[in-house]
């Protein structure tokens, strides 16, 4: 896909959301008090037509052709929380005094706007904004919010080798910090994630390793399609995100992963000038 193609299918993304955004504040979805006054079945028709209109819209201008898969993936997921909402705002109706309704309602919410977040974030990782930086600033800061439950260890080992690299830190920083998260999070019972940093020539190296269940069921494909392999994020989104990111900065990730030894994430790229 050539520039001019990569920024019309944004734009098209971009519409879609936006008209997305829009169907939810005009529902009263993203405010709870006046939730109860939304008619959510209609809503979840529009969004499902506005996405698939879009969806054909941008396959007949030969854009982004995944598109079509990645909106139903959307659509698809979207509608959990806005069916919770709409089975609370209805109990609420009879029963307004409810406090916990409102908790449900709120946290459905949330999870439509992380939802919608993670998406924008996946079709934008193609566009980084370089700087030169240190990249033991970049893991401290994306490990600093990771949670570290009981019985996980997190060990850190950094190249000292490694003086500066030129990158999009923000970006890398919430790759990093999704690939940690998602180690923890495969490993329920507990166990050792460790995260290193090595430089091969002009390349260097970050890899995040887990000792818990792998990825059951999962193939190279799964793993890296939006939406098709939620067990470690819950919105299938965290290693395709990951991937256009690293691609972006002509780099590559790896995952070996075994369900006797865990698994290991390596992302590697250029050190840059």
């Amino acid at each position: 896909m050539n520039g001019s193609d990569r920024d019309d299918s944004n734009r098209s993304l971009d519409r879609v959301l936006a008209g997305v955004d829009a169907l939810l504040r005009s529902s009263g979805v993203l405010d709870a008090f006046t939730a109860k006054e939304a008619n959510y079945e209609a809503l979840l028709e529009d969004i499902g037509a506005k996405i698939d209109e879009e969806a054909r819209r941008t396959q007949e201008d030969g854009l982004f052709v995944e598109i079509g898969a990645i909106f139903s993936g959307l659509a698809h997921d979207l509608r959990g929380p806005l069916q919770t909402v709409r089975n609370c705002t209805y109990l609420l109706v009879s029963e307004p005094n409810q406090g916990e309704l409102l908790d449900e309602i709120n946290g459905a919410v949330r999870d439509i706007s992380h939802m919608l977040d993670r998406f924008r974030e996946y079709y934008r990782g193609h566009e980084i904004i370089r700087t030169t930086t240190r990249i033991e600033k970049i893991v401290d800061t994306a490990l600093r919010d990771v949670v570290i439950p009981s019985g996980v260890d997190l060990v850190k080992t950094l190249d000292p080798g490694i003086t500066r690299v030129y990158v999009d830190p923000n970006k890398l920083v919430n790759v990093i910090h999704d690939l940690v998260d998602g180690a923890i999070n495969g490993m329920p019972e507990g166990g050792r994630v460790s995260v290193e940093t090595l430089q091969r020539g002009d390349r260097f190296s970050v890899t995040v390793s887990d000792t818990g269940t792998g990825f059951p069921e999962a193939t190279p494909e799964t793993l890296f399609t939006p939406f098709a392999y939620k067990a470690r994020d819950g919105t299938g989104l965290s290693l395709p995100i990951a991937l256009r990111v690293v691609k972006a900065h002509g780099g590559d990730l790896s995952i070996v992963t075994d369900p006797e030894k865990g698994t290991t994430c390596t992302l590697e790229m250029p050190l840059g000038p």
